[in-house]
C-alpha cells in the first residue's frame, strides 16, 4: 500500500510538525507499506547561494535574539532534498528513494519511504 500527501498538506508544516505527521500517518500502513510525498516547491540553490541564505538566516536570529528584530512566521514550504530525507528519516522510514517528475513546463519532487515489514 502506497500512501500519498501532495503539497497542500505538507507547505504549512515546520520540520518537527512534518515529522509527527509523517509518525502519525505511518500507523494507517501496512507492514512494508509506503509513503510518498510530492511536492512542487522544491528548493534548488547553487552551494554559494545556499550559504548566503544560511547567512542571512543566521543573522536574522541573532536579531531576534537581541531582540532587534520579530522572528516571524516559519512556514518551512521550501526544503532542500536532503531536508525532505531527514524528515522521512526522523520519522523512521528506511529504503528512502526521490526523484523528479519533469513535463516541459514544470518539476515536482517525490520522496518515498518504506516502514519495516
Amino acid at each position: 500500500m502506497i500512501l500519498s500527501i501532495s503539497q497542500p498538506l505538507i507547505t504549512p508544516c515546520v520540520d518537527q510538525d512534518l515529522v509527527d505527521l509523517l509518525v502519525k500517518l505511518r500507523q494507517f500502513l501496512c507492514a512494508g507499506g509506503e509513503l510518498m510525498l510530492i511536492s512542487a516547491s522544491f528548493l534548488e540553490e547553487t552551494l554559494i547561494q545556499r550559504l548566503v541564505g544560511r547567512i542571512k538566516d543566521a543573522i536574522k536570529y541573532l536579531m531576534y535574539v537581541a531582540g532587534i528584530r520579530q522572528r516571524g512566521q516559519l512556514w518551512g514550504w521550501m526544503r532542500f532534498r536532503d531536508e525532505y530525507r531527514k524528515v522521512m528519516r526522523k520519522a523512521g522510514f528506511l529504503s528512502i528513494i526521490d526523484d523528479f517528475l519533469e513535463t516541459n513546463h514544470q518539476r515536482t519532487y517525490w520522496i518515498k519511504g518504506r516502514i519495516h515489514e
